[in-house]
Formats: structure tokens, sequence, C-alpha cells
């Protein structure tokens, strides 16, 4: 006859120590349950990083919508002198436009959203994007630079009827220049927008 024998009995110290090592290494295999301050903490530290990686993009739409109020006073300036030709206040209102211009441009390019070199890009992924993904302040910047357009429009027509009252030729040249450097640079402003995104550049051409 075969005699099949089980496992020694453990002695008392032994069954204590193996008691002590198993519930050791349940709790190894548990992940740490952080406390409460610890996860606000944590919480804390989530918001204030995605509010960080969407700070460029908030700030250069708050300029943006900011610009756009300046932009109203200097149409009525626009508006005025095109009905007087008074070339003081096209002069004037040229000048605002160009202040504008370069506010803007800076603006976009401090929050990343177009690149020194011309190049939009995406403040969140230091990465060049379509014109389709810069977000809020890339398209309220394009819709901006179309009411600049107008604007210079009517800023044109104050020139003509400035000369037609007389002005000089060399004031006239002189704020003609103002008016063309004002829309080249939103020209480049434009297509730094549009670039890679198969948008269609603004012509700024009368």
């Amino acid at each position: 006859m075969v005699t099949i024998t089980g496992p020694a009995s453990l002695s008392a110290p032994d069954l204590f120590r193996a008691s002590i090592a198993t519930v050791a290494l349940d709790r190894l295999k548990q992940r740490p349950q952080p406390s409460d301050a610890q996860a606000q903490a944590r919480a804390t530290l989530d918001v204030v990083h995605r509010e960080t990686q969407d700070a460029p993009q908030k700030a250069a739409a708050a300029k943006v919508e900011y610009l756009r109020n300046k932009l109203m006073a200097i149409k009525l300036a626009a508006g005025t002198a095109s009905a007087t030709g008074d070339l003081k206040f096209a002069r004037s209102a040229l000048h605002d436009m160009r202040a504008l211009t370069k506010e803007l441009t800076q603006a976009l390019k401090d929050a990343g959203v177009v690149k020194e070199s011309g190049l939009p890009t995406d403040p969140r992924a230091g990465k060049e994007v379509a014109a389709d993904e810069l977000g809020q302040a890339g398209e309220d910047a394009k819709g901006l630079i179309k009411d600049m357009r107008k604007v210079l429009s009517k800023l044109r027509l104050a020139l003509v009827a400035a000369q037609i009252r007389g002005a000089g030729p060399e004031e006239i040249r002189a704020a003609e220049k103002q008016l063309l450097d004002t829309e080249k640079e939103l020209q480049s402003l434009s297509a730094s927008l549009s670039a890679k995104g198969g948008g269609r550049t603004l012509d700024l051409r009368a």
C-alpha cells in the first residue's frame, strides 16, 4: 500500500511570519492611494498646466479684441476724413492704422500664433500648423485684418478728396506712402496666417 504524505504542519512562529509576509506582499501590490490633500494638489496642477498651455492663445485673442475696439475709433476718423477731405485727419488715421498693424503683428508673434519667420505655429506643440488650426486668436486676427482693409479703403478715398480740395502734392505722396506701407504690412501678416493652410491671401489693393 502506498501512503501519500502531506506537507508538514507549520509551527506557530512560522505561520505568524508567513502571515506577515503575505500582508506585506499584498500591500506592495496595491497602488498607494493619495491623500485628499495630494489629490487636490494634483488636480490643481492639472488645471494650471492646461491654463498655461492655453494662456498664449487667450492673451492674443484678448489683444485682438482690444485692437478691434481701437479700430472703431480709427474708422470714425477715416469716415470724417473721407467726407471732408481733411488731409490732417487722414494722415492721423493712417498713423494710427500703422501702429495698430504693428501691435497686432507683435501680439500674434508673442503668442506664438506666427513665428518671426512668418510661419504659423501651434504654441502648445511648437510646430507649424495650418491656418485652420491656429485657434481663436488666428481666426479673430484674420477677421480684424479684413476690417482694417475696409478702413484703409476709406482712407484711400480720403486722400483723393484731399487732393481735390487742393492739398499739396508732397503731402499727398507722404500720405500715400503711409497707406502703402500699412497695406504691405497687413499683406505680410495675412500671408503669415494663411501660410500652409490653403487659405486665400487678402488682396489689399484698391
